[in-house]
């Protein structure tokens, strides 16, 4: 057999293999992924909520007992916003009392590295505070900052970001507290997850 013959046997049976290969993928032999990625038509053309707007208000500001938006809530929150005292009258109440404006305390937790994210008064004691940060844990004070104790144990996750107390009669001692952070906090760096 002459070397151009050798050739043309080794292009077809490349070429028969490749044929082979792709009809295995396409009839199932061979497996698939998992996941079709669809194209950007498909994406376009997707229907989106048109209620998703309404919907996450709704979680936001209705009465939990009522199930309803209470009227007016917009009006109702300008209004007490208007109320609220502005920073120079602030200013002149501090000079003409004698009393110094706006001025503030540390209250700690001082021996702990990160950000304080979450921070709650107790609904039956306001002596009671819990604080958490995204690195340090969760802490609670029982004399208004004086002294704080850690509450999680080293075997539990230290990113809190968020707290809230169950305020029904008989779960008062109950509360949550939500993590987030895990990685790129203040201790460790980098990007958040």
């Amino acid at each position: 057999m002459s070397s151009q013959g050798k050739w043309i046997e080794v292009a077809v049976r490349i070429g028969g293999g490749i044929v082979a290969a792709v009809l295995a993928f396409h009839l199932g032999f061979v497996q698939k992924p998992a996941y079709d990625f669809p194209d950007r038509e498909s994406l376009m053309e997707r229907e989106e909520d048109p209620d998703a707007r309404a919907n996450y208000d709704w979680l936001r500001l209705h009465d939990p007992a009522t199930g309803v938006i209470p009227p007016n809530i917009r009006q109702d929150e300008l209004a007490f916003a208007a109320k609220l005292p502005r920073r120079e009258q602030l200013s002149g109440l501090a000079k003409s009392s004698g009393i110094a404006a706006l001025t503030w305390t540390k209250r700690g937790p001082q021996n702990v590295g990160g950000r304080t994210r979450a921070l709650a008064m107790d609904v039956t004691n306001p002596n009671i505070l819990l604080a958490g940060g995204v690195s340090g844990g969760m802490w609670r004070t029982t004399n208004r900052g004086g002294t704080w104790t850690k509450t999680t144990t080293p075997g539990q996750l230290h990113s809190v970001t968020c707290i809230v107390q169950d305020t029904r009669a008989g779960k008062t001692n109950t509360w949550y507290y939500g993590t987030g952070e895990y990685l790129g906090n203040s201790a460790r760096g980098g990007g958040t997850s």
